[in-house]
């Protein structure tokens, strides 16, 4: 399974940097390009992290005609390759792909990443359900979907325990799309 982030980076980012890197495990984070800056940038200089683009501002791409979506995806290409990020995925907000975008990610031959569960981490009140939402829907392949600023510490902790107890392990999302059979 691959674990996603998206929203970033934003003030919790660090401790969550933190946190992945003493419980070694792999992530991947879709990043909005207005908030990156050189510091920001840094969180993400380790092994076990990939980068991808959130857009430039959390928009959503549906409403965009195709010339808006080919400037948005520019800009944040352009913020990217500034701060030597990675930039061949792309998660767009709210999860909604259009034509236009499609095309466009497809020009810049930027693959587009959906998620396969949704742990609802943004909504208060789905939020104690969250741990037992997310195991309870694990399967091989599967992509989950946190925000920086959602899933709470303590229950991230819980569910790599769970993960691991159910016997899936946590891989980066570039390996994950690898195998033809799980690609989500």
């Amino acid at each position: 399974v691959a674990i996603t982030f998206d929203d970033g980076p934003l003030r919790q980012t660090p401790a969550l940097i933190h946190f992945l890197k003493v419980h070694n495990t792999p992530a991947t984070f879709f990043l909005l390009a207005s908030q990156i800056n050189a510091k920001k940038a840094k969180y993400y200089n380790n092994p076990l992290f990939e980068t991808g683009i959130h857009g430039y501002h959390h928009d959503k791409f549906s409403k965009f005609d195709a010339k808006r979506v080919e400037y948005e995806i520019q800009r944040a290409i352009e913020v990217f390759k500034k701060y030597h990020l990675k930039h061949s995925i792309f998660r767009p907000p709210y999860g909604v792909l259009s034509i236009p975008l499609i095309q466009t990610l497809k020009k810049h031959q930027i693959r587009p990443i959906i998620w396969s569960i949704d742990s609802r981490d943004w909504s208060k009140k789905d939020r104690p359900m969250l741990v037992k939402r997310v195991l309870s829907s694990l399967a091989p392949g599967s992509v989950i979907l946190f925000h920086d600023h959602g899933v709470k510490l303590a229950q991230l902790k819980k569910i790599l325990r769970g993960i691991k107890s159910k016997g899936y392990r946590i891989v980066p999302l570039r390996k994950l799309l690898q195998y033809p059979t799980l690609k989500p």
